[in-house]
């Protein structure tokens, strides 16, 4: 998180970045709209609502700014903050505003059921019917052909820039709040009270459907390259996923519901707006992405999952724990209490074993069933294990300087001294064909897979050799010569 709006005396209903990212935009149930610099400074309080202030847009020009409200109406504001026109037609709360991708013509959403387009200078040119409920929210799309709406009655309507139906789309359980044209055009993303996110072709055909928030969501935002959404909700988190539905993370920082978000155009940062009556600006490019804490000892080690979408930990405290990758504990992995010194996901991620100080190698299924039988290869201490990138073998190495290769059903293939002190790691090449071993004895050694044939030591190093990494120079020595 980089900067807390404060200066709203009632909660934060809706957030816009302007066109050239150089500014957020807030409005409240405190009847005002507030400018204000990416930094947090105050640029200016747009006073003139009587009521709760709903929604907000700026033009593509930057030159005006929407806002709907309570009152019914919505007002045109300058950049700079200064009131240029009031429009007046709707017959209940204003609960969306858009402009059009040319800035000509203005949509409003309405509890009083109906979309009305406006043009720039507030002549009134459509009245859009057809929902049963409030309509919670409206928008174009790039091309500016297309409407989109949302409503209570749980479904989307899409219109034609003159105000004619085309489809109507139904799929929600509940309110739909959000609706969302991917910034390429090709999609539309909606959210709802029903916990879900759904995504929709062009011409209105259910994608997919994504369980995005626990307690309902009340926006959505497609980053600038049409390639993540964010969420928010009741469950006071900003959650961000891929467009293929896949999490990435979640963060948090507001206490209490969020209303609204926005991506900056930069795509470097996002904008909430909360009912604990702040906006918070979050930075997409921090160093530290997420903190994972639960461990109550030293951490020996920790991999991510062949695709990305896990992490797992192996700790002194004698624990196991798995996380999703935006760093959310998933569950810890029963089995001895010995010290963790290992962990690793098999090449297709669906497996993960760990070593102990017991001289035991144990493994589990992804959903933290244990896999039988354990591993038994010895009494001493097991340092390290890797399984082979093509899933045939299983090395483990420890205080005996022994390397052994397993395969997978538990079964010793081989086993050989090492070295002249224990062993602290192994790692397979990239093509899997060869082994490579550090010890305490300040070696790291290759051997060939497939036969335990000694290949070469790498001498240098003036003490104890921890890690090696399945890296660059493996990957040297993969290439024929």
């Amino acid at each position: 998180m980089s900067n807390r709006l404060s200066g709203h005396t009632g909660g934060v209903r809706c957030v816009s970045f302007s066109p050239d990212g150089n500014f957020v935009a807030t409005c409240s149930e405190d009847q005002t709209v507030k400018l204000w610099r990416k930094d947090g400074s105050i640029v200016a309080t747009l006073k003139g609502h009587t009521g709760s202030v709903f929604a907000l847009a700026f033009s593509p020009d930057d030159g005006l700014i929407a806002t709907g409200g309570a009152d019914n109406a919505v007002r045109l504001w300058s950049h700079d903050g200064w009131l240029v026109e009031r429009l007046t037609g709707h017959e209940g709360t204003v609960y969306g505003v858009a402009f059009s991708p040319d800035g000509q013509t203005i949509a409003t959403a309405s509890a009083d059921r109906t979309v009305k387009l406006w043009s720039r200078d507030g002549k009134l040119l459509q009245t859009l019917n057809g929902h049963q409920q409030v309509v919670n929210a409206v928008t174009f799309s790039p091309d500016g052909q297309t409407i989109a709406t949302a409503s209570t009655d749980q479904t989307i309507k899409l219109w034609t820039r003159n105000g004619s139906l085309i489809k109507t789309l139904s799929g929600h359980q509940d309110s739909v709040q959000t609706v969302a044209f991917s910034p390429d055009g090709t999609e539309l993303a909606s959210s709802s009270l029903d916990d879900t996110i759904v995504l929709w072709n062009r011409e209105g055909s259910l994608i997919r459907k994504i369980e995005a928030q626990s307690d309902g969501v009340t926006s959505l935002a497609w980053n600038p390259n049409s390639e993540m959404i964010a969420t928010v909700g009741f469950d006071k988190t900003l959650k961000l996923w891929r467009r293929d539905g896949t999490f990435l993370r979640s963060l948090q920082g507001h206490n209490n519901v969020i209303w609204s978000v926005a991506f900056n155009p930069d795509e470097q940062s996002i904008v909430t707006g909360s009912a604990d009556k702040t906006a918070r600006i979050w930075r997409l490019n921090n160093g530290l992405m997420t903190r994972l804490e639960g461990h109550t000892s030293d951490v020996n080690q920790v991999e991510f999952s062949p695709d990305g979408q896990w992490l797992v930990s192996a700790s002194k405290d004698r624990s196991i724990k798995l996380w999703s990758q935006s760093g959310d504990y998933i569950r810890d992995l029963k089995g001895d209490r010995s010290w963790k010194s290992d962990a690793a996901f098999s090449p297709n991620g669906q497996e993960i074993a760990a070593t102990g100080l017991n001289g035991t190698l144990q493994r589990w299924n992804i959903n933290g069933t244990p896999i039988e039988p354990l591993f038994e290869p010895g009494s001493s201490a097991i340092q390290s294990m890797a399984y082979r990138p093509k899933g045939t073998y299983i090395a483990t190495a420890g205080q005996d300087k022994q390397l052994q290769l397993w395969d997978t059903k538990g079964t010793l293939v081989r086993s050989w001294i090492a070295h002249e002190a224990p062993i602290q790691k192994v790692a397979f090449s990239r093509n899997g064909e060869m082994i490579a071993s550090s010890s305490l004895d300040g070696t790291v050694k290759l051997w060939q897979t497939d036969t335990g044939k000694f290949l070469s030591s790498l001498v240098g190093h003036r003490g104890e050799v921890r890690h090696p990494q399945q890296s660059w120079w493996l990957d040297e020595c993969d290439r024929p010569k």
